[in-house]
């Protein structure tokens, strides 16, 4: 059994590795394997480098279950299986591989509870000795498993007897508090709410860090006072999915890439397609903060100026944050970022002034396009107008050689 394990483990491909099942399996059953071979047999089934396609893994198990059903593999492969299934899954996590959990949960029969509730206590583990730089990362990858074991568990009427999970690093108050209160069948659908939530905290940790990388007291060159400065863009067509290697974690994990197409567009008075988006700035003498945008179908202003008190001022300024008023976020955000206006500042026009030296700014945006047009208006807004701002602030990402490609 030993040498055809050896040839599972060194199959080439997915229909050599199917062959190598089909003549095993029925063996493997008539003579009991040991216990590390039945491991062995798992591992080469999920771990195996034959393996490379998008659904091989799935394909592989699929074969398995057309062979045995999940019975007899439930008979035969139960301690193996609860003994591999979490050391597979910690390692698919630890060295970020490139294999779908859900495959592997595949060999977990729905009534063997007790494979879940090890994996669960295991992955909790995880955690406690994890870098907080990598928690939020890693935390998404491990919380999408969790939605999955926790559902796993909810199918089966036994699962939550004497059932007491592991609290994880990760968990947020909510999860703590279903775990406290038992409220095991909520707890997928939190996970759920957590991958989101661990996505804003780790692109926050990320932009925030890259905002210290800028003097957080940003000033315009006496030079550029008088200037009016332009930045014009096309619209956004993206070719390549936004569930495949753009996918925040998964360019996080393996390094994203994006296929796009950059359009210009002539309007039925244009003679010839011109960018369709706009950004402007410009100093002004009064200390003033003037936000202005134009679109076919939206038109917002905003205005501050020393007269207003600075707490109201403030508040109208962040409304975005709280539920208010979400016009014009993009650019107020955007001066955050840079750093020309403080996080939660208490202050807007002092901030503004020392920006300008004593004056104040107005920023306007112009698109051709409507809103929600999928043509990534918003993201190359955003990118417009960080442009506008860092070469305001004279930040190195604001020059010529920092463009892209650089």
């Amino acid at each position: 059994m030993d040498e055809a394990l050896t040839k599972l483990e060194n199959t080439t491909d997915i229909v050599e590795l199917k062959k190598a099942l089909s003549q095993l399996l029925p063996k493997a059953i008539k003579k009991k394997l040991r216990e590390d071979q039945k491991k062995a047999l798992i591992r080469a089934l999920i771990l195996n480098k034959a393996l490379h396609g998008p659904h091989d893994i799935q394909e592989a198990i699929s074969h398995l279950f057309s062979i045995l059903s999940m019975e007899v593999w439930n008979q035969h492969f139960l301690d193996a299986v609860e003994n591999q299934v979490p050391t597979l899954l910690l390692e698919i996590l630890e060295t970020q591989a490139d294999i779908d959990h859900r495959d592997v949960l595949r060999l977990v029969a729905i009534d063997h509870v007790n494979a879940l509730h090890k994996t669960i206590a295991i992955l909790s583990e995880y955690f406690d000795n994890t870098p907080q730089a990598s928690i939020a990362i890693r935390g998404m990858r491990a919380a999408r498993i969790m939605v999955d074991l926790y559902h796993k568990l909810g199918i089966s009427d036994s699962a939550w007897h004497g059932f007491e999970p592991s609290f994880c690093k990760i968990d947020n108050e909510f999860i703590v508090k279903l775990k406290v209160e038992k409220r095991f069948n909520e707890l997928s659908s939190a996970y759920e709410d957590l991958i989101n939530e661990l996505q804003r905290t780790d692109l926050h940790y990320h932009l925030a860090d890259l905002g210290q990388e800028q003097n957080s007291a940003a000033r315009i060159n006496i030079q550029d006072y008088n200037k009016q400065f332009t930045v014009t863009s096309p619209l956004r067509i993206g070719i390549s999915s936004a569930n495949a290697s753009d996918n925040h974690l998964r360019s996080k994990e393996k390094g994203g890439k994006t296929l796009n197409i950059g359009i210009d567009l002539q309007m039925e008075s244009e003679t010839k397609p011109t960018p369709p988006l706009t950004v402007y700035a410009r100093r002004l003498e009064d200390p003033k903060l003037i936000l202005k945008s134009r679109s076919m179908d939206f038109n917002a202003d905003f205005e501050i100026t020393e007269s207003e008190g600075i707490s109201q001022a403030g508040d109208r300024y962040f409304q975005y944050r709280n539920g208010g008023d979400e016009a014009l976020r993009l650019v107020k955000q955007a001066l955050v970022h840079v750093g020309i206006v403080k996080d939660n500042s208490d202050n807007i026009i002092e901030d503004i002034k020392t920006f300008t030296g004593g004056g104040g700014l107005e920023i306007s945006t112009k698109s051709k396009v409507m809103q929600g047009s999928g043509l990534g208006t918003s993201s190359i807004l955003a990118a417009s107008l960080l442009k506008l701002l860092y070469r305001l602030s004279n930040h190195p990402y604001g020059s010529f050689e920092n463009e892209y490609p650089g």
